[in-house]
């Protein structure tokens, strides 16, 4: 996620591989999320602390935290990332919100994120449960009402 999204910035990969590549935030978010799910909660915390991209940083961070059990630290950096990012990223706050299990709020950010032509909806609408680790989040109505809104298949 690019708090400017700025076009395929690219980040030193020296985390994932030995080798001089490069990696876009969406790659970083993808490891993250992959390392919550394995229930490597503190390697991704560890990832999230050393992002340089703030957005990234912000967007991520409240996952991680409240994966960690870590409530009120997570409740403080949600607040910051709805307040600094709510009105450029309505979607990814929806992911978070997803993630923390309060998928009304979840689905209030998603109809901003319509509301507002957020490409990055349209773009991730379809990997949201795995983005949420929210599985279940496929079966509920108003992820499908929100797909065909988006005209995608459910």
């Amino acid at each position: 996620v690019h708090a400017q999204r700025s076009p395929h910035a690219t980040y030193p990969s020296s985390r994932f591989v030995h080798c001089e590549t490069t990696v876009t935030p969406v790659d970083l978010s993808r490891y993250t999320i992959t390392a919550l799910a394995q229930g490597k909660r503190d390697a991704a915390l560890a990832e999230v602390i050393q992002e340089s991209d703030p957005g990234f940083r912000a967007l991520t961070l409240p996952i991680v935290l409240h994966a960690l059990g870590r409530v009120p630290e997570a409740e403080r950096a949600l607040a910051e990332a709805e307040a600094k990012y709510g009105e450029t990223f309505p979607y990814f706050i929806g992911v978070i919100y997803a993630a923390r299990r309060d998928l009304t709020r979840a689905f209030d950010w998603w109809d901003r994120a319509f509301k507002k032509h957020d490409p990055d909806l349209g773009y991730f609408a379809k990997a949201a449960p795995a983005q949420a680790q929210v599985p279940q989040l496929a079966a509920d109505p108003r992820y499908k009402a929100l797909l065909r809104k988006l005209n995608l298949p459910d």
